[in-house]
């Protein structure tokens, strides 16, 4: 690691070098002594710069996945995470608030980014925040292929031609008619990559042979990304309407084909969940535009992850408002009797025993994977 006038730079940035006036780099080299276990984890560049106020520090930051391919329309099929890496890097003092570095330099030849910073407390903490890619989702596939419990299915097809694939996870062995459905999905807004991250990790969850009781009880049909088109645009409505708005509608292809799979069922789910991340500070599970007498309802959900999960922020909250909205909490309620959804940190997660905003990591996800189906088992258990 680099030491120069008291200050020290860690994190899971792979090689640091002092290169005078100031800068370091920070080179695709995870295994050097002395830097955070966390190097070998492709989802967060993490960093924290111990320093006086009011020094300058220059970082130029170089990192391997910055080559990997992002998943979109056709305008996007070879766009690199590099390309809109630059708007993804945030900073903190405390952990807790993250605020967007607004000028950052990237230089597309070395594939790196430049930023220089004003140190205004002595600990700095720097993230640059990875979106889920092609290579985890065909991953994701060819991991779950051939589990006796899963089923692949394309339920439809994106604006831009691609397969929208489900998974339905169960335990085969069991008749249909002793087992309650559950429905979950991820990915409406294509930046929103958080709630992909969780539904690869509930994914693997159910399928790690940890969770053989729940498939005995449930039929999980999970949609990881919804949103194909969109993936990569870095906008939710590059393509027209938001899909989270059209729910009345249904003039996209992509909510089309949700709800002629959901009606195609043999039996109503028993809960439906839609994984946002709307770029709140902070794990969160909020139901807009909830009917009255449903408030206490989801109140309890929200009680149940909180006590079975890690990564919850005490005060989360229902609320309820006069107008309708067409997102998808309304089509199910309206359709199917719930409609939660749960909204997660866009780059960090709330993690309770330190009471600190931490940056995404697999591992945090693959434990966060494996409590939230147990705060759904426990919710319905009590329907």
């Amino acid at each position: 690691m680099a030491f120069i006038t008291g200050k020290i730079l860690q994190g899971n940035c792979g090689a640091v070098t002092y290169m005078g006036d100031g800068h370091y780099l920070c080179g695709p080299i995870p295994d050097q002594p002395g830097v955070d276990p966390r190097a070998s984890d492709p989802i967060n560049f993490y960093a924290r710069i111990t320093g006086k106020p009011g020094e300058t520090v220059h970082l130029d930051i170089q990192w391997p996945e910055f080559d990997e391919v992002l998943a979109g329309w056709q305008k996007y099929k070879q766009e690199t995470f590099f390309n809109v890496a630059h708007s993804c890097v945030y900073i903190s003092n405390d952990q807790l608030e993250w605020s967007r570095v607004e000028d950052v330099r990237p230089e597309a030849e070395t594939k790196t980014l430049h930023l220089t910073l004003t140190l205004e407390d002595t600990e700095t903490y720097v993230s640059v925040n990875y979106f889920y890619t092609c290579r985890m989702y065909q991953t994701l596939r060819r991991d779950l292929a051939g589990n006796p419990a899963v089923e692949e299915r394309i339920i439809g097809r994106a604006r831009d031609g691609q397969d929208m694939l489900l998974y339905r996870v169960t335990d085969p062995a069991v008749p249909v008619e002793e087992k309650k459905l559950v429905y979950l999905q991820a990915g409406q807004h294509c930046c929103e990559f958080g709630g992909m991250h969780l539904m690869d990790a509930v994914l693997r969850y159910l399928t790690s042979g940890n969770a053989a009781d729940l498939l005995k009880k449930y039929e999980f049909h999970i949609l990881p990304v919804f949103s194909l088109a969109d993936w990569a645009s870095g906008y939710k409505d590059e393509l027209g309407a938001d899909p989270n708005t059209v729910w009345d509608t249904l003039c996209r292809p992509e909510n089309r084909a949700v709800d002629a799979y959901l009606r195609s069922l043999p039996q109503k789910p028993v809960v439906l969940l839609d994984a946002h991340n709307a770029r709140k500070n902070n794990f969160l599970i909020i139901s807009d535009y909830v009917e009255p007498e449903r408030v206490a309802a989801q109140l309890r959900f929200v009680e149940l992850v909180e006590e079975k999960c890690d990564f919850t922020k005490p005060g989360t909250v229902s609320r309820t408002k006069e107008e309708i909205y067409a997102n998808f909490k309304q089509y199910g309620l309206l359709n199917f009797g719930y409609g939660f959804t749960m909204e997660i940190s866009r780059f960090h997660l709330y993690e309770r025993e330190t009471r600190r905003m931490i940056p995404l990591s697999k591992a945090l996800f693959t434990r966060f994977g494996s409590q939230l189906p147990r705060a759904i088992d426990a919710f319905i258990s009590e329907l």
